[in-house]
């Protein structure tokens, strides 16, 4: 089971690190076509769309993830249909109030009644949103983690393709997002097309949905809060700062994020399905196995990541981004940690789903949006946008903190992690080094990131190695493996 969630959890990690090749080449170009108003503007949509989304289905997506590993592939596949036309019964409501509401909505979330349209974009992205989420939602029940990775280039892929067109056309923000928009519906449609035409069509169970929205009705209030952990530092930064600022916090915000979604997320990915499988087979050693050799290959890659993007912030920032973006190069490290944190509260919150104690997933997560508010109404008027990065990292601390004390109570959870100290001796150290290093070199900012990069990777290793961060258990078996690759030598 383990061999093939690394495996699965490999190609998924090569997918992400090309699609994000799909942020260091989009990004570049979208803060210097559009620079930071526009920026701003651009990254606000998404918000409205993901305000909607936990309600197309009243979160019975989470119940259905949980629910349907293990049965029989034909009841899987029925209640997967039986779910996706009420999720997009739920769209299409939704979308028609966005579009009667969309004045007020403008005042809000843009603090000006003039970007209306935008309202009525962000409508259409409830579908477009929708469809490759459901698709992707189907692959993860099925383990099928080529197809999912292909799925994760592919809408690299077209977002590039879109962004360049509008480019290439001349359009400004309202142009792009109809082009993302577009690229996003055509990839669901090609997804949900891929799947009917494995599986056919099947009379769609709605026996699933009772449950389903059972299990997952009480983690609506922990999506909102994710919600608002995402995007309130956005209202009061719109509200104390200007869209300007906006578009700065944003850039920084999606490079301190793609820290995670590089060397988290594909390992997380396919976890809560695998482990949820465990469980209900009653394989308790699997899941103690899983759990703990999944977290260790979560540490062992973020932690020296986000070490050396707090050495590398301001150069990155700036070759990234441009030079008028260089004042938002700490909310990077700031903001990846913060989400490490929140991933790891995660594996607390997944271990009390287990025991259907999901509602404690959900008073975590309040707590943290709670937290967030109150740092955000106290640091960002004085602090501005790494105010708001604070107020995230603050908020899910706390989630981490509250959400590891009830896993440990309630459900299958850590037992130790001793090797996390040598981790963390190694990361500080090298970002240290890399640090040191920079102020006494004068290097442009591409000659130092080509040069300071491959160093600290290669500093952290051996650190890892001689402070056995890495154990040797873990060495012995990759170099047993390496040497089956090779084959006998003569």
């Amino acid at each position: 089971m383990i061999q093939k969630f690394f495996r699965n959890a490999g190609v998924m990690a090569v997918a992400e690190m090309v699609a994000r090749i799909k942020g260091v080449i989009v990004l570049p170009l979208l803060t210097r076509h559009l620079g930071p108003l526009d920026f701003g503007v651009w990254s606000q949509v998404s918000m409205i769309a993901l305000l909607l989304s936990p309600l197309l289905s009243l979160g019975s997506e989470q119940g259905m993830l949980r629910i349907l590993p293990g049965l029989p592939f034909e009841k899987q596949y029925r209640m997967f249909v039986a779910w996706m036309l009420v999720a997009l019964g739920g769209a299409a409501i939704f979308a028609a109030l966005l579009v009667l509401a969309n004045s007020p909505i403008s005042a809000i979330v843009f603090a000006d009644a003039e970007y209306r349209r935008f309202v009525v974009l962000a409508a259409a992205s409830l579908f477009t949103t929708l469809l490759p989420n459901a698709a992707r939602a189907w692959l993860r029940i099925q383990n099928d983690g080529n197809t999912l990775a292909a799925a994760t280039v592919a809408q690299a892929m077209l977002g590039i393709v879109a962004v360049l067109s509008a480019i290439g056309l001349g359009t400004g923000v309202y142009g792009l997002v109809l082009l993302t928009l577009a690229a996003d519906f055509l990839l669901g449609v090609l997804l949900l097309a891929l799947i009917v035409r494995r599986s056919g069509w099947s009379d769609p169970d709605f026996s699933i949905l009772r449950p389903a929205i059972k299990f997952g009705l009480p983690l609506l209030p922990g999506a909102y809060a994710i919600w608002g952990l995402n995007w309130m530092d956005r209202l009061f930064l719109v509200h104390y700062q200007t869209l300007q600022d906006i578009g700065i916090y944003s850039a920084a915000y999606g490079l301190g994020y793609m820290i995670i979604q590089v060397f988290v997320n594909p390992i997380w990915a396919l976890y809560p399905n695998s482990v949820a499988e465990l469980y209900n087979r009653g394989d308790g050693a699997g899941v103690d196995r899983l759990l703990h050799t999944i977290s260790y290959g979560v540490l062992i890659l973020s932690i020296p990541a986000i070490a050396g993007l707090w050495a590398l912030c301001e150069p990155i920032m700036t070759v990234v981004a441009g030079q008028a973006f260089r004042s938002g190069a700490l909310v990077m490290p700031v903001v990846a940690l913060a989400y490490l944190l929140h991933m790891l509260a995660s594996f607390g919150d997944i271990a009390v789903g287990l025991a259907y104690r999901q509602h404690l997933a959900t008073a975590s997560i309040m707590l943290a949006v709670t937290v967030n508010a109150g740092l955000n109404f106290l640091l960002v008027p004085d602090f501005g946008i790494m105010g708001a990065a604070f107020a995230t990292l603050g908020a899910f601390l706390v989630q981490f903190v509250f959400s590891t004390v009830m896993a440990s109570r309630n459900g299958p959870f850590w037992r130790s992690f001793d090797e996390l100290y040598r981790i963390l001796a190694a990361a500080v150290i090298m970002a240290l080094a890399v640090k040191a290093l920079g102020q006494v070199t004068a290097l442009a900012d591409v000659s130092r990131l080509l040069l300071f990069i491959p160093f600290g990777a290669v500093l952290y290793g051996g650190l890892a190695v001689a402070f056995g961060a890495i154990p040797r258990p873990y060495l012995k078996s990759a170099w047993t493996w390496l040497s089956v690759q090779r084959g006998p030598t003569t």
